[in-house]
């Protein structure tokens, strides 16, 4: 139904700041990647230019979702990579490294497994993690009136704000 929950990973939904480098590893290994993503309402932020210089990529804005959906449906046209869906059930392991993963209760062996479930997950091992990070995020998704400007920004990537125990960002984004 195009809708797509990732368990533990908090800010999926929410509107971030990627840095330049990340535009600029897609341009150079998988294009197509970058133009899924642009497709999909990625908005490249470019700083003015410094004296007699040429403008500099400050960053892309664009929700994780949108991100890793880009990265999807370019991975899905690779020859020779199957991408697999279901509900991972745990790691298969052989001495040590991880060479698979049990979904829907089938085994699905690989030559590289990246476990990017979030600091949440029942896979992540809590010895991995380094405890309490001491912030918590709560985000709100709004659409503009069609033809309306952005609003106030005080930086190139988002508004923001800081206040008592909190700091606030409003993102323009897709």
């Amino acid at each position: 139904d195009g809708s797509w929950r990732r368990r533990g990973v908090m800010q999926f939904d929410q509107a971030h700041g990627f840095r330049p480098q990340v535009h600029d590893l897609l341009v150079a290994e998988r294009p197509e990647a970058w133009e899924v993503w642009k497709g999909l309402g990625a908005d490249r932020v470019v700083d003015r230019p410094a004296a007699g210089g040429a403008p500099g990529l400050l960053g892309i804005r664009s929700r994780r979702s949108t991100y890793e959906r880009a990265l999807r449906l370019a991975a899905a046209e690779v020859d020779g990579l199957t991408v697999a869906t279901g509900r991972v059930e745990g790691f298969i392991e052989d001495a040590g490294r991880v060479v698979g993963v049990i979904a829907d209760g089938q085994p699905h062996h690989a030559d590289l497994v990246i476990n990017a479930s979030g600091r949440l997950s029942r896979l992540t091992p809590p010895a991995l993690l380094g405890g309490d990070t001491g912030m918590a995020y709560v985000s709100r998704t709004f659409r503009r009136r069609a033809g309306s400007p952005p609003g106030p920004i005080v930086s190139p990537l988002a508004w923001s704000g800081q206040f008592h125990g909190y700091d606030g960002y409003a993102f323009p984004h897709e």
